[in-house]
């Protein structure tokens, strides 16, 4: 994979759309500061930021576009459409009977969590794939192994699981509300992991779900 910036790192959905491959998620972030969260990332070139109506803090996301003065052209309309936590047996029900796949199935997905027959499912089908909760909410940062791979490739564990999701294609949504942290989780196109850190990383599965989980094991 050739290196990008965070502007210049996209996805093409079905229907020739562009979508940025990393993005800010925003759920659960504090009103007050997700405006100031979004604007900083919008400064260092991200152009996704991940929200919804049910995380709450939609007005704080909109001022911060606004105040960020990155102008916008879109005509109000959806361009691609997308589900959530939709697994194999779902998916199978939605393809059968949608007259329009959707274009994006946004999932929790790390290296400890990995969905394949799902991401396979999604594949087959030219659906793309969202990752969120790509850091494990912070449970697997100080996992040795992740450690050490960071430490041999000079980077930062986030880093490592952040760059894990890209180089499987997904487009990832790391959270965070400190600039710093932004800053560190959009460095990821200057570098790429080698086939034994992807196969390393690859053997973590663990089904480690860190929030809900469509298969109703937790």
């Amino acid at each position: 994979m050739s290196v990008q910036n965070v502007q210049t790192a996209t996805l093409t959905l079905t229907g020739g759309v562009q979508i940025p491959q990393l993005g800010l998620g925003v759920w659960q972030t504090p009103r007050g500061v997700t405006s100031d969260a979004v604007q900083a990332a919008l400064r260092l070139g991200y152009r996704h930021i991940d929200t919804a109506r049910i995380y709450g803090n939609e007005e704080d996301v909109g001022r911060g576009v606004r105040e960020s003065k990155v102008p916008r052209d879109a005509d109000g309309k959806a361009r691609a459409i997308g589900v959530s936590n939709i697994l194999v047996p779902h998916l199978r029900e939605l393809l059968t009977h949608a007259k329009v796949a959707p274009m994006v199935n946004q999932l929790e997905m790390t290296p400890f969590l990995q969905r394949r027959d799902t991401v396979e499912l999604c594949r087959q089908h030219a659906i793309a794939l969202e990752a969120y909760s790509p850091l494990t909410r912070g449970e697997r940062l100080t996992d040795a192994r992740v450690v050490a791979i960071a430490r041999r490739v000079g980077r930062t564990p986030a880093q490592v699981l952040l760059r894990w999701g890209v180089q499987q294609g997904f487009v990832v949504l790391p959270k965070s509300t400190r600039a710093a942290r932004i800053e560190e989780n959009a460095q990821l196109f200057d570098f790429t992991l080698d086939a034994a850190a992807l196969r390393e990383l690859d053997a973590l599965e663990e089904n480690l779900v860190t929030g809900w989980d469509p298969a109703g094991q937790r």
